[in-house]
C-alpha cells in the first residue's frame, strides 16, 4: 500500500497508456463485428410474374420472398415502383404499373449498413393498347386541327419511390378521387397475420398503406384505379388507412378495422360453443322427454 500511495503518478500513467493503446482496437473490433452482423440479411426473390410473362392489364402483381421485416422495393427498368414491408413468413406481393413494352422488374433490400441485395431479374411484356382514332375528319397529324384529340397532361408525381416513371397518359379529372379500401371490410375478423388491402384510387397516384398509424406499403394505382398489396397485421385490431397523392393534391380513405385472432383461439371459440349448444340440445331433449312421460302417464290415470 505505501507503494501505490508512493508511486500514484506512475500508476495513473501506465493505465492511461494502456487505454491510449487498446481501445481503439477494441472499438474496432466492435465495429467490425457490428458491420458483420448488420450485413447478413437474405436477399429477395421474385417468384411471379414468370419472366417472359406477356401482361394484359396496366398492372401486375409482383410476389416474392425476403428477410422478415425488412422494407422491398420494385424497380421497374431500374426506377422505384413500388414498396411494401415483408411479414413475418417472409413472403411479400403488391401490384405495381407497367408500361407499354418491355419491364425489367427487380426487388430490391437495402439494410442499416446501405448494403444492397437484389433479387433475380424478371422481364414482362405488356402490350401497348390501340391508338384512338380521332373525331370528325380532322388530320391527326396536325394538333391543331379540328376533330383532333386535346392530349392530356401527364401526372406530376413528386413523390421518390416513383419520381418521373409513371408516364402513361390518363383522363383528365376534376379535383382528386378519395381512395377507398374494398377488400378487407370493415370488422372483418381474420385469423392470418398478413391480408390483401385492395380498392379504387386516383389513377397514377400515389397510394400509401398505413396500419395503426405506420406505413407499411406504397404503390401506383393503376390507369384502372386499382391498387393491391400484402401487409402485416398485429395481433388483435389493425385500424387501416389509405392515403393517395398526386400533383400536390391529396385525399385519405375512410379507415377500417380489422382484429386477427389467432387460430387456436378462433377454433377454441367454436368448439366451445359446439359444447354448450349440445349440452343445450341434450337438456332440451331431457325435458321433452319429460314433458312426454307426464302427460302420458296423467293421461294413463284418467283412463
Amino acid at each position: 500500500m505505501q507503494w501505490l500511495t508512493k508511486n500514484k503518478l506512475i500508476v495513473l500513467a501506465a493505465a492511461s497508456f494502456c487505454l491510449v493503446i487498446f481501445a481503439p482496437q477494441n472499438t474496432l473490433a466492435a465495429q467490425t463485428i457490428q458491420s458483420s452482423i448488420c450485413e447478413q440479411f437474405i436477399a429477395p426473390t421474385i417468384g411471379l410474374p414468370a419472366d417472359g410473362a406477356e401482361i394484359k392489364q396496366s398492372s401486375v402483381v409482383v410476389s416474392g420472398t425476403g428477410e422478415p421485416g425488412m422494407t422491398v422495393t420494385i424497380l421497374g427498368d431500374g426506377q422505384a415502383i413500388g414498396a411494401t414491408t415483408i411479414v413475418p413468413d417472409g413472403s411479400y406481393a403488391l401490384e405495381v404499373p407497367l408500361l407499354s413494352g418491355y419491364t425489367q422488374l427487380v426487388a430490391r433490400e437495402v439494410n442499416d449498413c446501405d448494403t444492397i441485395q437484389d433479387s433475380n431479374m424478371v422481364t414482362v411484356y405488356h402490350p401497348a393498347p390501340p391508338a384512338p382514332v380521332p373525331p370528325g375528319n380532322g388530320n391527326p397529324s396536325d394538333p391543331n386541327a379540328p376533330g383532333s384529340p386535346t392530349p392530356s397532361p401527364l401526372p406530376s408525381l413528386d413523390y421518390p419511390i416513383v419520381e418521373n416513371y409513371y408516364r402513361e397518359k390518363r383522363s383528365a379529372a376534376d379535383g382528386h378521387v378519395k381512395p377507398i379500401i374494398v377488400r378487407p371490410t370493415d370488422e372483418a375478423v381474420v385469423s392470418a397475420d398478413v391480408i390483401w388491402v385492395s380498392g379504387k384510387a386516383e389513377p397514377g397516384s400515389i397510394v400509401t398503406i398505413f396500419v395503426n398509424g405506420q406505413r407499411m406499403a406504397y404503390v401506383v394505382a393503376s390507369l384502372e384505379g386499382t391498387y393491391r398489396a400484402f401487409v402485416g397485421l398485429q395481433l388483435g385490431d389493425n385500424i387501416i388507412q389509405v392515403r393517395s397523392e398526386l400533383g400536390g393534391q391529396s385525399a385519405n380513405s375512410d379507415s377500417i378495422t380489422v382484429t386477427y385472432v389467432k387460430k387456436e383461439i378462433v377454433l377454441g371459440f367454436l368448439e366451445k360453443h359446439i359444447l354448450i349448444d349440445a349440452i343445450t340440445l341434450f337438456a332440451l331433449a331431457i325435458i321433452s322427454l319429460s314433458i312426454v312421460w307426464a302427460i302420458n302417464a296423467r293421461h294413463g290415470k284418467l283412463k
